[in-house]
């Protein structure tokens, strides 16, 4: 067989692989430690981190300052427990398809016997080739292998060349995630690996076989093979200061792998291992129960395609590959909340023909019935007295069992009869005919035209003039496409209301990017209800943001800037003054709310959750933080230098700390904020002025540190 040929047999066979598990050790594994939120297989570069290093070096200090070095801490990293076969075995019960174990840290430590290395755990440590003993035991379970490798600088080129050629031709890694960028050139040396591996996008290849995702997945169905990769907490080390509150629940487990099946992707889900060799107890016991329904329910998850949408927070749209000629195609369909209610089946997508109901032979019969209507479908189940089944919303320790899987056939319907012959003339256009122009609207348009669409998708490009508003009929039918290389640019006074704003090289862009696809410059311009699949760029001032989902709006040198009851991933503000920033959703991962050397800014009732940093203040004058409430972050607040910031009523939970104050800020005042289930309330480094009162702290994990006052 020739090589290219067996090699997309193998990268055919790794697409369908669509759910592994990620075991991750290496020196921080000892420590196994971070503050709430961050990844505690980082604990050594967070020493080295000039933004994130004031709680962990508080620690390293209080804990392990007699260490001359982090190298250290490899003696420590004994192992004593470490048994293969109980990894794969836990591998097993959960029902994943594939294992990675990490070969190589970004400590520079090898987990096998490699060429050229000094630094192993063959020598010290474990005293155990490590990946050998997994990559055996995996071949034994009929178990595809793969390993993670990170370029560092302890080591030349070549030789890091030779260790991963290694893995694949002696150790049997069927599989290479890199977590840094080889050059091009050291790319096509590791082709010659092609026929028994394939790679992720961190290789230097210009169309890798996979591309990677960390810690949230993309909110649009892709079609090209992507994996994300992320911890039963908030990274993939062990931290042994999490508690289950911290953690996935199996049911979150379920929800998180279904979201990523339904948007065309593989989980890859990351267990930190212990300085002892074993898998903490809490998260094997998690996975095993979450492993419960996946196995029970493998040809959902190993089978599956994605549908033309993928669902919402509380449902799941997936192909099965099924049709029929009297039944059409079906689809699973999954139910998280019980309710019911699928907005997307109704009769525009076709005529419902059979639904049935995926179920344990252990539980009990139950009857459907269904009702389709043009605003969706409604399923009811009812047990045999009658009595109706579900209705209930979602929770994070909810029994994964209790979710529903339908098989729903949807018969799509039937063309309209073509009364006229039509033959002569040409019915085939290409996809670029069919948008309309935007540009021609806009032509002889005047201050305070209104220009309307339609149910229709418009291609937009160039400027909006002065004083003109474009408004669509709402982000589910009016879309304009954009290109990003060409932004809009909207006018002084000009509007966009009602509308979907979406990048035309949508399918292709980068997922860790979020390229310009509207500038706002001049002053008075407004986006209104709109969907943006892209970012906001803002100059000028008295611009107006309501009522948007966005994804990242970006403002430099703005005055007046309002944003309000919009939904965005993240907002970054950098000079100007008098920004306003209220009633807003934050949903993302790193950075919720970001100002640097602004003045006189106003952060007020926004919900955000799931950030490292949640708002972040730097070097502000007398920035106002209130009445926000802010869950599960690293770092609630964060005020950063300057002066005149004042932190009052905000409501913060289950994260790191509720605010930190260092870098010299002055004249601060923190008053009447609640900080609950976090690990510290407030933590002052350095000789700030800072002056707090009337804080409640309740359930605090270190209750100590209500106030933690830390030296410069």
């Amino acid at each position: 067989m020739r090589e290219d040929v067996r090699y997309m047999d193998d990268l055919d066979q790794w697409r369908q692989r669509r759910f592994g598990l990620f075991l991750q050790a290496n020196l921080a594994s000892v420590p196994a430690w971070a503050p709430i939120g961050l990844d505690a297989s980082r604990y050594l570069s967070y020493l080295e981190d000039v933004d994130l290093n004031v709680e962990v070096a508080a620690h390293h200090q209080s804990r392990w300052d007699h260490l001359g070095h982090t190298a250290d801490f490899l003696e420590l990293l004994h192992f004593d427990s470490f048994n293969p076969e109980h990894w794969v075995e836990l591998a097993e019960a959960v029902g994943v398809s594939y294992l990675v174990q990490v070969a190589k840290d970004s400590d520079g430590l090898c987990w096998w016997d490699a060429p050229g290395a000094d630094f192993h755990v063959c020598a010290s440590g474990p005293r155990r080739d490590v990946v050998q003993e997994v990559a055996t035991a995996c071949q034994r379970a009929g178990l595809a292998f793969g390993t993670a490798y990170a370029l560092t600088d302890t080591d030349d080129r070549n030789t890091q060349l030779a260790q991963i050629h290694d893995l694949v031709e002696r150790v049997g890694s069927s599989y290479l995630l890199g977590t840094s960028d080889l050059d091009n050139d050291s790319f096509a040396e590791l082709n010659t690996l092609h026929s028994r591996a394939i790679f992720n996008d961190a290789w230097g290849k210009d169309h890798p076989d996979r591309t990677t995702y960390l810690r949230v997945p993309d909110s649009i169905v892709s079609d090209r093979s992507w994996e994300l990769i992320c911890g039963l907490g908030a990274g993939r080390g062990h931290n042994r200061i999490e508690t289950a509150q911290h953690r996935r629940t199996p049911f979150q487990v379920v929800a998180l792998l279904t979201e990523v099946l339904a948007k065309g992707g593989n989980l890859l889900l990351a267990v930190g291992v212990g300085a002892d060799g074993r898998i903490p107890e809490q998260q094997a016991v998690a996975l095993r129960s979450a492993g419960g329904w996946i196995k029970a329910h493998s040809a959902l998850i190993h089978n599956s395609e994605p549908w033309e949408l993928w669902g919402d927070h509380s449902l799941r749209y997936l192909r099965t590959g099924q049709t029929d000629p009297d039944k059409g195609e079906c689809l699973w369909v999954i139910d998280l909340s019980q309710r019911g209610e699928f907005p997307a089946l109704g009769i525009s997508h076709g005529k419902v023909t059979e639904i049935t109901l995926e179920r344990d032979d252990r539980e009990p019969l139950v009857e459907i019935t269904w009702e389709q209507r043009a605003e969706g479908l409604h399923i009811q189940r009812s047990d045999r007295s009658g009595f109706h089944l579900g209705s209930r919303t979602p929770h994070r320790d909810a029994d994964p069992a209790q979710i529903a899987v339908y098989r729903v056939w949807l018969r799509q319907p039937e063309p309209e009869p073509n009364l006229f012959d039509t033959s002569e003339f040409s019915t085939t256009q290409s996809s670029a005919e069919t948008h309309k122009d935007l540009s021609e609207l806009l032509h002889a348009a005047q201050p305070g035209s209104v220009i309307h669409l339609g149910d229709a998708t418009y291609l937009g490009a160039g400027r909006i003039p002065d004083g003109v508003t474009i408004r669509g009929l709402g982000p589910n039918r009016s879309h304009i496409l954009t290109d990003p290389s060409a932004p809009l640019e909207m006018g002084t006074g000009s509007r966009i209301e009602f509308a979907h704003i979406v990048s035309t090289d949508a399918p292709h862009r980068s997922p860790h990017t979020f390229q310009p696809l509207i500038q706002m410059t001049g002053s008075g311009s407004v986006l209104l209800s709109l969907r943006v699949e892209g970012a906001v760029h803002i100059t000028g001032s008295d611009h107006i943001l309501r009522g948007s989902e966005l994804r990242t709006v970006l403002a430099v040198d703005t005055h007046a800037l309002t944003v309000a009851r919009c939904q965005l991933r993240d907002i970054k503000i950098v000079g100007g003054a008098e920004q306003h920033i209220e009633s807003s959703e934050f949903t993302g991962d790193q950075a919720a709310i970001i100002c640097e050397n602004s003045a006189h800014l106003l952060i007020r009732g926004n919900s955000l959750a799931g950030y490292v940093w949640g708002i972040r203040i730097l070097n502000c004058e007398a920035p106002h933080i209130m009445g926000n409430s802010i869950r599960s972050t690293t770092r609630a607040v964060e005020i950063a230098g300057g002066s005149g910031a004042v932190v009052d009523a905000n409501a913060v939970s289950e994260g790191d700390s509720g605010c930190v104050i260092h870098q010299g800020a002055t004249g601060v005042v923190i008053s009447g904020n609640h900080w609950q289930n976090c690990r510290i309330g407030l933590m002052i480094h350095g000789d700030g002025e800072v002056i707090h009162h009337s804080n409640a702290v309740v359930g605090l994990l270190e209750p100590e540190h209500a106030v933690m006052l830390v030296p410069g």
